[in-house]
């Protein structure tokens, strides 16, 4: 186990490769170093579907546990959390964030220029990633997103051609054509991905794409559940998923 000094015990340690996206071409750090990531100590955890993709998510700085180092798998994100997350994720600048604020916050309702995640909620909103009535009316930014609302936030952040000059990171995310021939997308076609796909009544199309990606997938009895909401295990998954990363070889030291 490496050390590094003043450094909590409470941590583990990643080597590999890691990249910051800048400009055409990916920055590879040195596979020697050693990066610091938060070590959740629950064994369940340890032993979950997603550690993986918490661990990843976590050593990108974009999720976490609370201050007890718990990861609270289970609950539920918020629209404000989870536009937040992809925002940070993507890299927006803060100049391009502090002018959709400019050019959004005269209409906001006061609920929204008092909130904690204002800032986003208005770069959000003057990007297509959400509507105004995901936030107000019968919601609040507080209100926990569903899975189908992640999709179609998702699929505007990093998919979509006309949000993709305001990236300053490569999406690990592909825009695929409905005559592409692989496996997920004839069975999505063929409706039956999913034993509820027939019932899907929105975003049925970024929902298709996240599947096809890898990105969004059902249950393990065949469901996409597709208007429960987001947990935060499901939310480190797609983290993991949105963004291009050289992590080749990077494993957990013992």
């Amino acid at each position: 186990m490496p050390t590094l000094t003043g450094i909590s015990t409470n941590n583990e340690f990643l080597s590999g490769v890691k990249t910051i996206y800048k400009g055409s071409v990916p920055e590879i750090y040195n596979s020697t170093k050693y990066y610091l990531v938060k070590q959740y100590i629950d064994e369940q955890v340890k032993n979950a579907w997603y550690y993986e993709y918490l661990f990843k998510a976590t050593n990108l700085g974009a999720i976490g546990g609370d201050e007890n180092l718990n990861f609270l798998p289970e609950d539920e994100v918020t629209i404000s959390e989870f536009l937040k997350i992809l925002i940070e994720l993507a890299d927006i600048s803060e100049e391009q964030i502090n002018e959709a604020v400019s050019k959004q916050e005269s209409h906001m309702p006061a609920l929204i220029k008092e909130h904690w995640a204002k800032k986003y909620i208005c770069y959000g909103i003057e990007k297509n990633i959400i509507t105004i009535e995901n936030v107000t009316g019968d919601n609040t930014p507080d209100t926990f997103v569903p899975r189908c609302d992640a999709a179609y936030m998702i699929n505007r952040m990093f998919i979509d051609e006309t949000n993709h000059p305001n990236l300053r990171i490569p999406s690990n995310l592909y825009k695929y054509d409905e005559n592409v021939s692989c496996e997920r997308n004839t069975r999505w076609k063929a409706g039956i991905a999913f034993k509820d796909q027939g019932e899907i009544l929105y975003c049925k199309d970024e929902i298709g794409q996240l599947y096809l990606n890898g990105a969004m997938d059902g249950t393990d009895t065949g469901y996409i559940n597709w208007n429960e909401k987001l947990n935060r295990a499901e939310a480190s998954k797609l983290i993991v998923k949105c963004k291009f990363v050289l992590d080749e070889g990077l494993e957990k030291e013992k």
